[in-house]
């Protein structure tokens, strides 16, 4: 369908591809012209021509509506949207339109029906405004205030116009060819207002005063613009792109070959990849667009890519063509400087119309200044494709470009497996990492940015380890042979997977949304290949003409059918460890949550890390507004822990043996709970930053009692880092000295092995903590090697209703954590991390907690198959595990051959183990369950062994299923459940934890230096140099406590809320003697006084006395006595005749609550 004006050209743009007879097209701008053609497509794929356009006009009607989902809180729209109320008051809120314009010129009229005060703002805003304030009060807005201003970026830009208010018809007219924003007053002209704007804009409003009401006249619109192709838009969503995203993903899930649409996409894709004749570019919208450097549109104005030409917004660098349009990076001056990468975001376009009525203003011309385009990194480039027929012994000289044929073979889903495609990804990532030469967030758009000819350049050891990955499974070593996949199937593979993430950009918000719970393709209809879904994309004018390759492998593929189902469902099934028998495939179960997520290793991280911070932004509860800014919200929680109390609580279970059960309401953990517990989970997802707290995000103000100490950020992140000291430390009255569970950070592969019983029968390794909730893994006693050996599980036995709460809550802390940015020193086991990611649980996962176990049940499997399946051992999942005597397992070698061929000797061991072994299976807390009625009774017979194992298994990883769920419920009323079950494991835990090693070079980055300091300091250099290379992982940690108060640096691709700040030391002694001083921190500021030291050693010497020895805050302000009375009874536990009385009152205080 097209559409065209008296000023502008006819362009068309398809709006159906299929098999109906009938087809509706909504969305048209009410009285416009359009033309319609259609053209039918034969067997063989071809096109025919297209018939002769008919025209027609639509009915006159509303422009657009106001927009129930982009509006600010308090605001009510009528049942036509036509008419918008405020029931809030004294609170900025903002409204938008429907309907977005990027081209053309465009008026409206809006009336104030109702205004007790001039505080309205009529005006212009994106996508990406900020709907909680004015119009105007952030750089995404452009409003009119009826006081006669302008603001834009929270500015007053200037004084404009006339004062309005209640019966005043205010008129916008948004000249986008001129990039101009105009108003008028009751139809009397006031002049331009803004000048220089572009980008996708929405009509908007915004309120102050309860009862104000604005209303859109029907009648007011004119626009020049029908109907506009602007697929870069945030806000549209194609349902062709949107099937053929479910079609590819369903694909890659159920490892099904692609259709043949989607497969003549990738094949384009991969062409424009690898030739570099296409530039991905991020639009002023948001989104990325590829744009054509050797567009017939650029040689029709005499454009080259490169150039510079001046246009109404100044200076522009011509970047290509793309949706019958040409891109340009607006910026640079008129002195000729050049556009730089900050100016990235800045890419906008112009219409044919608008270049050619340009031209008449002697515009679109190049500057004077330029002899010749700069020549692009992109240009300079070789071609790859090219480059393929040298380097790849299979490619033919001839063939210069990826082909149907060629890329359906290479990309057949049963030549790559889950490890390899995430393989590909990682190297992806890290080819991005390398070329934006560090790992933050300005780094998300430059895996876009990496080349083909950079991953042929660093080909051999990807291709090594592809290698390695395809031999070590049976059913892809004979596809690929020993040397692997070569570099165009590499190519191809990662085109598949970049075309996949593509997609994905434009419409993963609507697919994590609670919209997209249903399918939006039956679940049990199978479409065939060529009944095209709606398509939306600008046409050539000239006809294709298909190959006689092609046809062939068109009528290949509309043999096949596409599956269909849907993509997501939101359902957490966990394992019901009730049920007597588990699923016959519990090896492979899944907490379920569709195919998208099932495919989440294949999405690329910085996309998913930008969904995630949105998602966290836009569910966060805003607080109540307050009369001054430095007051403190209503509806902000303010609580007291009494962290003294506490200490006296693990004081007395030391010294009078007390369970930390009976101590439990006494810890940190137990008051946080109490104080928090009566706030919904709304005012738990409160995101509140006060002017004092230097950036630091909150949900609650803490005071620690009877400490001198407030609370500006400092207090509020080392609660969460004490807290899970607490939860993981050792019951201080199971060992009189008090073991002490190592650092997170601490290296561990040279560790000597921990021992268990020592001297007075005290054992070095705790077997429980202090609170009854998380349980040491059996790993910390495990021999041999083992990856996650000081780890906490959830206690099996802590089932009653109060320790169900406390899971609850502990997941929401995690939630809180994560909504303020706060990482958290929290050793818990993968196989955890995975059920509240939602991803499947194997017999592997044994091994994270229980080493043993798993070793245990592996062997049993290996035994039973090589001694029923013969000899050479079959096809043995874990065929490379043997063992070398009682109770020592290790990976066979050379031996397996011996071993194997000798089964009378498997036989033996196989029922020397079945001997004593029955139907039981001892839990984490040492509890044996079991796992059949009488099963502690009934030995386990050989031909039962595989059920047993599988029992078992189901029994150990489903210990903890109950505080599992509670755990995850606890967070997911925090955190949006759509963001955790995009994120894989590893990724969820480094989000909350951080990651184990410490970025220096990161942290250097992101520092401060006073006034009178330098980074070329000697001193300075002295910092760095200790940090970067005296300091073991876990001082590095200890640092960043004593100056920060958490224990490692934000994730990756998340940016800093505080920089570091290196200040000079205090005080004239300190300056005159700094050898005789220790560092000062301030947590709450994330900054340290660093006296002078005189040398390296002597630096690292201090650093090292103040990060161990001054760790509490207590220097803010001086208590008073009233505020520590009450504390005898505390105090009285640690010995003499108070303890009994004290350890009354705490019981009496249990069963009070």
């Amino acid at each position: 369908a097209g559409s065209s004006n008296t000023n502008s050209e006819l362009y068309y743009e398809t709006v159906y591809c299929g098999t109906s007879l009938r087809f509706v097209q909504s969305g048209l701008v009410p009285d416009a012209v359009y033309f319609l053609r259609c053209r039918a497509y034969c067997g063989d794929g071809a096109p025919m021509a297209w018939s002769r356009p008919e025209e027609f006009r639509t009915e006159a009607g509303t422009l657009f509506c106001f927009d129930s989902m982009k509006c600010g809180p308090d605001i009510l729209l009528n049942e036509d949207s036509l008419v918008a109320s405020y029931a809030g008051d004294d609170t900025w809120s903002t409204l938008l339109g429907n309907k977005s314009f990027c081209s053309g010129v465009t008026s409206w009229e809006i009336r104030i029906n109702q205004s007790s005060t001039a505080y309205v703002f009529i005006g212009v805003a994106t996508s990406a405004a900020d709907l909680h304030t004015f119009l105007g009060g952030c750089a995404n807005g452009w409003g009119f205030i009826g006081e006669q201003a302008l603001y834009h970026n929270r500015e007053k830009v200037k004084i404009y116009g006339e004062t309005f208010s209640s019966g005043d018809v205010i008129g916008v007219t948004l000249d986008l060819n001129a990039g101009t924003l105009s108003f008028s007053k009751n139809r009397k002209s006031l002049g331009i207002a803004f000048d220089k704007i572009y980008g996708e804009l929405f009509p908007a409003v915004a309120f102050y005063n309860v009862g104000q009401e604005i209303e859109i006249l029907s009648d007011g619109f004119k626009t020049s613009c029908p109907q506009e192709i602007f697929p870069v838009s945030p806000c549209r969503l194609n349902m062709d792109e949107l099937s053929l995203l479910n079609e590819l993903v369903l694909c890659i899930y159920h490892k099904q070959p692609l259709s043949y649409r989607l497969t003549t996409m990738l094949v384009d894709h991969c062409n424009r990849w690898c030739t570099s004749s296409f530039t991905r570019c991020k639009a002023v919208s948001g989104k990325d667009v590829y744009v054509s450097k050797d567009s017939p549109l650029l040689k029709r104005f005499g454009l080259t890519v490169g150039e510079r030409v001046r246009t109404i917004y100044g200076v522009a660098e011509v970047l290509g063509a793309a949706f019958n349009r040409i891109w340009f990076r607006i910026g640079g001056s008129s002195n000729g400087s050049r556009p730089g990468p900050s100016d990235d975001g800045k890419v906008w376009f112009f219409t044919p119309q608008q270049i050619t009525d340009g031209r008449a203003k002697k515009l679109f011309l190049r500057c004077t200044y330029d002899a010749e385009p700069a020549q692009t990194s992109e240009e300079s480039s070789v071609s790859v494709v090219a480059m393929l027929t040298d380097r790849d012994a299979g490619a033919s000289t001839g063939a210069l470009q990826f082909d149907i044929a060629t890329i359906a073979d290479l990309v057949d889903p049963t030549k790559w497996s889950d490890d390899m495609d995430h393989l590909l990804i990682s190297y992806l990532m890290t080819l991005a990492e390398s070329g934006s030469g560090k790992r933050s967030a300005a780094s998300s758009g430059t895996v876009w940015k990496v080349t083909a000819e950079q991953v042929c350049d660093n080909f051999r050891p990807l291709q090594q380890q592809l290698t390695r990955l395809a031999m070590d499974n049976h059913s892809l070593s004979h596809k690929w042979g020993i040397s692997g996949p070569k570099r165009k199937a590499v190519l191809a593979r990662l085109g598949l997977l970049r075309m996949f993430n593509q997609l994905l950009e434009m419409y993963l918000p609507f697919l994590i949304s609670d919209s997209a719970n249903c399918s939006f393709l039956p679940d049990s209809k199978a479409a065939d290949a060529d009944d095209f879904m709606p398509l939306q994309v600008s046409l050539p004018s000239v006809k294709h003409t298909a190959t006689a390759q092609d046809a062939v492998v068109q009528h290949s593929f509309v043999r096949r059918s596409v599956i269909t189902g849907p993509v997501i469902s939101f359902t957490w099934d966990p394992i019901d460890s009730s049920s007597s028998r588990p699923s016959a495939n519990y090896n492979s179960q899944e907490l379920y949550i569709g195919p998208l997520h099932a495919v989440r290793r294949r999405v690329f991280q910085h996309l998913k890390l930008a969904h995630f911070l949105e998602m966290l932004r836009t569910s966060a509860t805003r607080p109540a507004k307050t009369e001054d800014d430095y007051d403190y919200p209503d509806d902000l929680a303010h609580v007291k822990v009494n962290r003294i109390k506490a200490f006296r609580a693990r004081e007395a279970a030391e010294l009078l043996h007390i369970p930390g059960e009976d101590l439990l309401l006494q810890s940190m953990f137990c008051q946080l709970w109490r104080e928090l517990r009566e706030f919904s989970s709304d005012k738990l997802r409160i995101s509140y930053t006060h002017p004092m707290d230097d950036g630091q995000s909150r949900t609650f103000k803490v005071k620690f009692d009877g400490e001198g100490v407030d609370d500006y950020g400092g207090p509020y992140r080392e609660i969460f880092q004490q807290v899970c000291e607490e939860l993981q430390i050792s019951d201080p009255g199971e060992s009189a000295n008090g073991s002490k569970r190592p650092s997170s950070w601490e290296a561990q592969p040279d560790r000597q092995q921990p021992q268990v019983g020592g001297e007075n029968g005290n054992s070095s390794v705790p077997t429980r903590c202090f609170l009854p909730l998380l349980l040491p893994t059996a790993n910390w006693t495990a021999s041999g090697d083992c990856k996650e050996r000081y780890k906490y599980t959830f206690h099996p036995a802590s089932t009653s209703p109060l320790h169900m709460e406390l899971f609850r809550f502990m997941g929401q802390f995690v939630g809180i954590a994560v909504r303020s940015r706060i990482t958290l020193d929290l050793s818990l086991p993968s196989f955890l991390w995975k059920c509240v990611a939602g991803e499947r649980l194997t017999e592997a996962d044994l091994s994270s907690f229980d080493e043993a176990a798993f070793q245990f049940v592996s062997r049993l499997r290996f035994l039973h198959f090589q001694v029923g399946a013969g000899a050479d051992g079959g096809n043995v999942d874990n065929g490379n595990i043997s063992s070398g005597g009682s109770g020592h397992v290790h990976f066979a070698g050379d031996d397996d051959a011996q071993e194997g061929n000798n089964k009378q000797l498997l036989q033996e061991e196989l029922d020397e183990l079945l001997g004593d072994l029955t139907w039981t299976a001892k839990r984490s807390d040492g509890q044996i369950v079991e796992l059949i009625e009488n099963g502690s009774k009934l030995p386990v017979q050989r031909a039962d062994l595989l059920q047993y194992l599988s029992l078992y298994t189901h029994c150990r990883l489903t210990e903890s299923s109950a505080a599992v769920e509670m755990f995850r419920c606890g967070l997911t009323s925090i955190v949006p459940e759509c963001c955790l079950s995009l994120l894989s494991w590893q990724e969820l835990q480094d989000f909350v934890c951080g990651q184990r090693v410490i970025d220096v070079q990161r942290l250097r980055e992101n520092t401060e230096y006073d006034d009178d300091l330098s980074a070329e300091d000697e001193h300075i250099q002295f910092f760095w140099q200790v940090l970067a290379e005296d300091f073991s992982e876990a001082e590095k940690s200890a640092f960043l406590r004593f100056v920060w108060a958490r224990p490692t640096l934000p994730p990756v691709g998340v940016e800093f809320s505080q920089k570091l700040r290196v200040l000079s030391a205090v005080g004239d002694d300190a300056t005159l003697k700094p050898d005789q001083y220790l560092p000062k921190a301030h947590t709450c500021f994330f900054s340290i006084n660093l006296p002078k030291y005189s040398s390296r050693q002597l630096m690292a010497e201090k650093l090292r006395y103040a990060i161990f020895n001054c760790t509490e805050m207590d220097a803010d302000f001086r208590t008073t006595e009233a505020e520590v009375a009450g504390w005898g009874g505390a105090a009285g536990a640690a010995g003499g005749a108070g303890s009994l009385a004290a350890q009354a009152d705490w019981q009496a205080d249990l069963d009070l609550n």
